[in-house]
């Protein structure tokens, strides 16, 4: 993985830099195929790595290859990881099985989440790997798990990162990842209340606080599944339009939006002619920030 060591070229009193790398990009479920080998097709694995601490947003289906990735780079050195998923459906834990420091002993992998509405996070990912539906069970896994069901802010070492519920059928949170001066904040799955709910005071203050999480964010990541046109259909299914996320990461004041969790029904072509609207939206209201759709295996450097 080229330039991804925060600590390249770093003065002993600059701070480290934060290095994001986006592993799966896709949401709902993966999309292997010639229609989607620009943009990936892996669902949802975001990396943030700063000073040696190495966070892991969500487990989809590009843990995998960050997993290996994370092996390769560290050539037999423990691993500690810091493994934030933002709600337990599918398409954002599926890959934790195939993630390949989970089997290796030494490395240690902390598992931050909601507590779900009816059964503990350790619950869920033991019932994953299920006899039933794999060969390997949770507890056959050699590295030290350790699950923590979010109650404050986590702080490690310099990092902090808080979190807040979002709107998303069952329980889901948002992320906020401080370090060195910069900040990710990392919105997947959630659909404005007012949206969905109606446009009163109450949900547009529901929807304020959210906006405000990523006030002055130096990468905002942000699903954005639906075109307007299609969002009537897929109503109270969880997720965002790409004006509403625009509007909101104007608002939020943010410096970069990376347009996430790709509709699988949308190939490259699509996407594509969805960012090219988003351009246009963004020239005609003085959007100034800087808007991209992510992609498997880009990398950022803040």
């Amino acid at each position: 993985m080229p330039n991804t060591d925060p600590n390249t070229n770093v003065s002993a009193t600059q701070p480290p830099a934060v290095v994001v790398k986006f592993w799966g990009t896709r949401g709902s479920i993966a999309t292997p195929g010639p229609g989607t080998m620009r943009y990936g097709g892996n669902t949802s694995c975001v990396e943030v790595r700063t000073g040696g601490t190495i966070l892991m947003l969500d487990c989809g289906t590009g843990a995998r290859e960050m997993g290996m990735a994370l092996m390769k780079d560290f050539r037999g050195q423990p691993l500690d990881i810091h493994l934030f998923v933002s709600h337990t459906h599918w398409d954002h834990i599926q890959g934790f099985p195939f993630f390949v420091p989970a089997y290796f002993p030494g490395n240690r992998i902390t598992i931050y989440s909601l507590r779900g509405a009816d059964k503990s996070l350790e619950k869920i990912f033991t019932g994953q790997m299920d006899a039933s539906y794999f060969p390997v069970e949770l507890s056959d896994l050699k590295a030290h798990l350790e699950f923590v069901e979010l109650q404050e802010t986590v702080e490690i070492g310099p990092v902090k990162v808080a979190h807040i519920f979002i709107n998303h059928p069952g329980m889901a949170a948002s992320f906020r990842v401080d370090a060195g001066g910069k900040s990710v904040v990392y919105t997947t799955d959630h659909e404005p209340y007012s949206l969905l709910l109606g446009a009163n005071d109450f949900n547009r203050d529901k929807d304020l606080q959210v906006t405000e999480f990523a006030r002055g964010a130096d990468l905002y990541i942000r699903e954005a599944q639906y075109t307007d046109e299609e969002y009537p259909g897929k109503r109270g299914w969880g997720h965002s339009t790409f004006s509403e996320v625009l509007d909101a990461a104007q608002h939020a004041g943010v410096k970069r939006l990376a347009l996430f969790h790709h509709d699988p029904m949308h190939d490259d072509n699509t996407l594509d002619h969805i960012l090219a609207a988003c351009h246009a939206r963004m020239k005609e209201r003085g959007m100034t920030f800087e808007c991209f759709a992510a992609t498997d295996n880009q990398q950022i450097i803040l």
